[in-house]
C-alpha cells in the first residue's frame, strides 16, 4: 500500500496546528510550562546555592509585602496595615 503524501494530505491538516502542538507538548512533559502564573515572577540564580526571586505585584510597596519560605515553599502576603 502506498501512502499519498502530496498536497492533498497537507491541505487536510490545515487548522489542526494547535492540536498537533498540544500532542507534541504532551510527549515532552505536558502543559505545565505553558500555564500562566500570577503574579508574574522571575527566578535568577546568583550563585550555586543562592537564588533571587523577583515578583511583580503592582500597587504594593516593598515594605507592604511579607515573604516567608518554609519546607521548599515560598509564600507572599500583604501585611496588615
Amino acid at each position: 500500500m502506498r501512502l499519498n503524501t502530496d498536497r492533498n494530505l497537507l491541505l487536510s491538516t490545515v487548522g489542526f496546528e494547535r492540536l498537533f502542538d498540544s500532542l507534541n507538548n504532551l510527549s515532552s512533559g505536558g502543559f505545565e510550562h505553558k500555564n500562566p502564573s500570577y503574579p508574574p515572577y522571575n527566578i535568577f540564580k546568583e550563585s550555586e546555592s543562592t537564588y533571587l526571586i523577583e515578583i511583580a505585584v503592582a500597587g504594593f510597596k516593598q515594605n507592604e509585602i511579607d515573604i516567608t519560605s518554609e519546607d521548599k515553599k515560598t509564600d507572599y502576603r500583604r501585611e496588615n496595615l
